[in-house]
């Protein structure tokens, strides 16, 4: 009981004193100082893109902030899928193996072809690399035979190949 009257005491003192009032003051206000900064810094942070580049990378393109006009050019490539004819099969393996090869480009995968960038991934990059791998050689088919034959079922499977990889980093929902 006589160290809780002592420290009752003692702060009854304290808060009486000027210089313990003016301390008061003075860290108080060095606290909105600081307060005030840190709001100024992440304000000028936000404003020259600082924290988008922290989250994306420097010099690369945000995916995500992107993803509605993906999705919009992904549909347009889908719909050459729709109908029997062959030659937008072709068209829509082509688009796709080209749009898949920007994606890439803008999230940083070096390589000009898709074929160079596939040699340069790891194994474990992409769950379906086999798969994209035969899709693009299905695409390397249709650039170079000008009578190469495609059913519907094959550009099928490439263009979903291409769609599985681009979900899997979030261009495309």
């Amino acid at each position: 009981m006589e160290i809780i009257n002592f420290l009752q005491k003692t702060i009854d003192t304290l808060e009486r004193s000027n210089i313990f009032v003016a301390a008061r003051f003075l860290i108080g206000f060095y606290m909105l100082v600081i307060v005030a900064a840190m709001i100024l810094i992440a304000y000028r942070l936000h404003t020259f893109g600082y924290f988008k580049e922290a989250l994306v990378g420097v010099g690369r393109i945000n995916i995500k902030a992107q993803r509605d006009k993906a999705q919009k050019k992904w549909a347009a490539i889908l719909e050459r899928l729709q109908g029997d004819n062959p030659d937008n099969h072709k068209a829509a393996v082509l688009q796709a193996a080209n749009f898949f090869n920007e994606i890439l480009a803008a999230v940083g995968y070096e390589g000009e072809t898709l074929g160079e960038k596939f040699e340069k991934m790891e194994g474990n990059q992409f769950d379906n690399l086999a798969d994209l791998k035969q899709a693009n050689q299905l695409k390397n088919k249709i650039v170079q035979q000008e009578d190469f034959e495609l059913d519907k079922e094959t550009a099928t499977e490439a263009v979903a190949a291409f769609e599985d990889a681009l979900k899997n980093i979030e261009a495309i929902y």
